[in-house]
């Protein structure tokens, strides 16, 4: 089950529960077009969280999921159509989301 939680804030959290909580993704919005990923983690459902962000980031309008990547996921995001360089810094990438 993929759940989401949101509140008064802009923020929004999507979360995987197999029995148990197996993952989860932290999103927030102060820019009109661009939903920004803070967190994610779930070895395993990650690409099931970042699927579920993008669906949210279509349905809801946003043009680009942005995020800052730790080095270790840079090929994780880039598998899943992210590209780097995004404000000219190395470690920031962007998804354009279809509409």
């Amino acid at each position: 089950m993929i759940g989401l939680f949101t509140d008064e804030s802009l923020l929004q959290v999507f979360y995987v529960v197999r029995e148990r909580l197996v993952g989860i993704a932290v999103v927030s919005s102060d820019e009109e077009d661009e939903l920004e990923l803070e967190y994610i983690c779930g070895r395993g459902y990650g690409a099931v969280l970042l699927q579920a962000v993008e669906e949210y980031a279509q349905e809801e309008g946003f043009d680009y999921v942005t995020l800052t990547s730790a080095n270790d996921s840079e090929e994780f995001y880039r598998r899943h159509g992210y590209e780097p360089g995004y404000y000219q810094m190395p470690s920031r990438f962007v998804k354009e989301i279809e509409r």
